[in-house]
């Protein structure tokens, strides 16, 4: 859940909360390939199309089978990341929750370099708390990385 949260949060720029309350059925076949349907809590406007790569509509894909067989609480079933349980505030994965695994992952991986080379030409440590979910949007929005590709400040 958490790879494919990642997966649409890298790959589309938008909001972390606009990624955890996606619907299950957030994949149409667009005129050009698939979009993602998805909702702009901040500006109210719902049920926007952003076209996406084949790859993270795989990505989601690839998911829903996986989420077809959790066990999830009802007013969980219409989203692609449901709370985990019923005493949840939010039917869907929350923010914080999304954060706090990006960042058990972040800190889990033992080499993180940013693209360029230091003074002595080997790469420069990244720091790592520069990695959270918004960060992600600022960094597509930037247009310093191509769809598909993790943010350019660092090679995650």
């Amino acid at each position: 859940m958490f790879r494919t949260a990642y997966i649409v949060l890298r790959d589309t720029g938008c909001r972390p909360g606009e990624i955890c309350s996606l619907c299950r059925n957030c994949v149409k076949d667009g005129t050009d390939g698939p979009d993602l349907i998805w909702d702009n809590h901040k500006s109210k406007r719902h049920r926007r199309r952003l076209p996406i790569e084949e790859q993270t509509a795989t990505a989601i894909r690839a998911w829903l089978p996986i989420r077809a067989r959790l066990d999830v609480p009802a007013q969980s079933a219409r989203y692609l990341f449901p709370a985990v349980t019923a005493d949840h505030a939010q039917a869907h994965m929350s923010t914080s929750n999304l954060s706090k695994t990006l960042r058990q992952w972040v800190d889990s991986i033992p080499r993180l370099t940013t693209d360029g080379p230091g003074p002595d030409g080997s790469p420069l440590s990244f720091d790592r708390s520069l990695i959270y979910p918004y960060a992600f949007r600022h960094s597509y929005a930037s247009g310093t990385r191509t769809p598909g590709s993790p943010p350019t400040c660092c090679a995650i």
